[in-house]
């Protein structure tokens, strides 16, 4: 089989889409005429002897051949999404660094005050 000639720049993925766009199309019709046909006729949602069970050829199958022949596609999109979910995300907050305070007049008090203790009351005033 002929393939036609690529120039370097282009990739093969562009030219094989190109080349399946006549079976995309008609998987894409495949499966919406499938999707209107099992809504519309109810004797469509069971099994059949002969080709077993319908819903799988009219719906399934030709969405397995749509992700597989546009798989390439479908991986980029993911990425690009899972890139744009990334950058959403909100920086995560970290503690503030701890900042000495300037002891003021109001917290300034002598170390003797702090350290006063009180006297030790006996007996069983002392549980209140």
């Amino acid at each position: 089989m002929l393939t036609p000639y690529v120039p370097p720049q282009t990739s093969r993925a562009a030219v094989r889409a190109d080349d399946m766009s006549p079976w995309i199309l008609a998987l894409s019709c495949w499966l919406i005429t499938g999707v209107a046909a099992l809504v519309c006729i109810p004797e469509l949602r069971g099994s059949d002897p002969l080709v077993g069970w319908l819903p799988f050829w009219l719906v399934v199958a030709p969405a397995i051949d749509l992700v597989v022949l546009r798989r390439g596609r479908l991986i980029a999109r993911t990425q690009e999404l899972l890139v744009r979910v990334g950058r959403r995300r909100a920086p995560v907050r970290q503690a503030r660094p701890l900042r000495w305070r300037s002891r003021t007049t109001r917290h300034a008090q002598p170390l003797a005050r702090k350290m006063r203790t009180r006297p030790a009351a006996t007996g069983f005033s002392a549980i209140r």
